[in-house]
């Protein structure tokens, strides 16, 4: 790819990418059908602000929900919850692309900006109504703010005041990293590792290196103090066992796995090394061009190395899962587009090609796959809608799936009364269908002395409802249907949708 000659051309350039970025992303962004985090989502924007900003009533962090909250006036269909994450996909790449230009040129940024927008990992995330795309946007915005400083403090200049560090960056990167702390604690991982960055920077500085650490722990120290509420809500949240509990710790060929997933080109060759290779070297190209720039370096070596962080810290509190370390492929995605930019000339064309083949084969796999379509409720419930009558009772595997299941099945003949299985109980519990907005939520009743029983076959049928029921104990799912048989009912059907298997059964 030439160097542009006019600021025109390269504008156009970059509004292409951008714009495939958002058709990509924008492309059958409705359709797939909610799976059980988004319906979460899709319950906590209704909060008060009060309860959002103030209590531990969830693991993740407010910011991204109160986000929903002001796209809520739009309706809550599945088009309207996930376009926050749409938008912010694509306002990563446009970040990321600055960050890359101001480290290696126009090339580098274009390179960085498509081999993101060709990321079915970051498509996949751009598509779900949670907090993941958000975290990328802040951690890329706190990003490019380190990169501007270590551009001002490279020159060593003998007097830099805290306004120059302010205005070069560092309000970039306080901002950045406050509202990823919001976003998702994951962001703690990517703010450790700035850490290392920041000593490096300032052990570089000469004369000026305690005004360069003066100005970095006054930095952190605003960060720190921004995020004390929510940390008061995570170490409450912890202590009262309700974080990913149920998450076992990746092995290292697990974790391996999912590194070359996040990082790599999912779909593309699978199982050989091909595509993984390709990138490894341009990503080693790119570290030979920024050869120069050692504390960038670090920094991009910092963030990588963060993921081995979340991997050993999983061992003690489950952090390590393939959306958890996505905002790391942000990095490796420099590194590449870096790389790309070092080779000249008719040489570059074939490169360019390739990595374009490579993200479109990927993008493609992707949505042939309906990889966005996690857990398919939609389905699950239209079938069971065409098939219910009066009388008919509801039994939910997992008492938590009745929101996303009764999201799209509040009108199903019958389901006043509904029955579900409590994981954290391991027991039957009985609720009533209520009416909230434009759909339904169950309101289970309190744990009364006298175990619930389920009804007595009659008439009417019993639907068996399995989805996200296996979580901490794989062999629930059996032991919920040996419940059901001994209650007197008998299968009459059963069918499979995604990670979601619906059981009808009569006297």
């Amino acid at each position: 790819m030439p160097e542009p000659a006019t600021d025109s051309r390269r504008s156009t350039i970059l509004l292409s990418v951008l714009a495939a970025a958002a058709a990509i992303r924008l492309s059958r962004l409705g359709d797939a059908s909610l799976w059980l985090d988004e319906c979460g989502t899709l319950y906590a924007r209704e909060l008060p602000l009060s309860v959002l900003w103030v209590s531990a009533y969830n693991s993740t962090p407010p910011l991204f929900y109160t986000i929903e909250k002001l796209f809520s006036v739009f309706g809550h269909s599945e088009l309207v919850l996930r376009l926050p994450s749409a938008s912010f996909g694509v306002l990563t790449i446009w970040v990321m692309y600055r960050a890359a230009a101001e480290l290696a040129g126009f090339k580098a940024g274009v390179a960085v900006a498509l081999v993101l927008t060709l990321s079915s990992a970051n498509i996949e995330f751009s598509q779900e109504a949670r907090a993941y795309a958000l975290l990328g946007f802040c951690v890329s915005v706190a990003f490019l703010g380190l990169v501007r400083l270590s551009a001002l403090l490279e020159r060593r200049p003998a007097e830099l005041g805290y306004r120059e560090l302010l205005a070069n960056g560092g309000a970039l990167f306080v901002l950045g990293a406050v509202a990823a702390l919001y976003s998702h604690n994951a962001a703690v991982f990517f703010i450790a590792a700035c850490q290392v960055f920041a000593v490096f920077l300032c052990a570089r500085q000469g004369e000026a290196k305690w005004r360069c650490a003066g100005f970095w722990v006054a930095a952190n120290a605003i960060v720190f103090v921004a995020w004390l509420p929510w940390l008061r809500a995570s170490l409450e949240i912890l202590d009262e066992g309700r974080g990913l509990t149920w998450l076992r710790p990746a092995s290292a060929a697990q974790a391996w796995s999912t590194v070359r997933s996040v990082h790599g080109y999912r779909g593309v060759w699978t199982g050989q090394p091909f595509a993984d290779l390709v990138l490894v070297g341009l990503a080693c190209l790119g570290l030979y061009r920024l050869r120069d720039r050692p504390v960038v370096v670090l920094l991009v070596a910092a963030l990588l190395s963060s993921t081995l962080g979340m991997w050993l810290a999983s061992f003690v509190e489950p952090v390590f899962l393939f959306r958890t370390i996505l905002w790391g492929s942000l990095f490796s995605a420099v590194l590449v587009g870096v790389g790309v930019s070092s080779i000249d000339g008719t040489k570059a064309v074939p490169v360019w090609l390739l990595i374009a083949a490579l993200g479109l084969q990927s993008t493609r796999v992707y949505f042939a796959l309906d990889t966005a379509q996690n857990e398919d409720w939609k389905s699950a419930a239209a079938y069971v809608a065409s098939a219910a009558r009066p009388g008919d009772s509801y039994l939910l595997c997992a008492d938590y799936a009745s929101g996303v299941f009764f999201y799209y099945a509040g009108g199903i003949a019958g389901g006043d009364t509904v029955y579900g299985w409590s994981i954290g109980t391991d027991e039957l519990r009985q609720g009533q269908l209520a009416w909230a907005r434009a759909y339904p939520r169950v309101r289970w009743q309190p744990k009364s002395q006298s175990p619930v029983r389920l009804p007595a076959p009659g008439d009417g049928q019993l639907w068996l409802i399995e989805g996200h029921c296996r979580v901490g104990d794989r062999s629930r799912p059996d032991r919920v249907q040996r419940a059901v048989v001994a209650a007197g009912w008998r299968a009459q059907e059963a069918r499979q949708f995604r990670r979601v298997r619906v059981g009808r059964y009569a006297q």
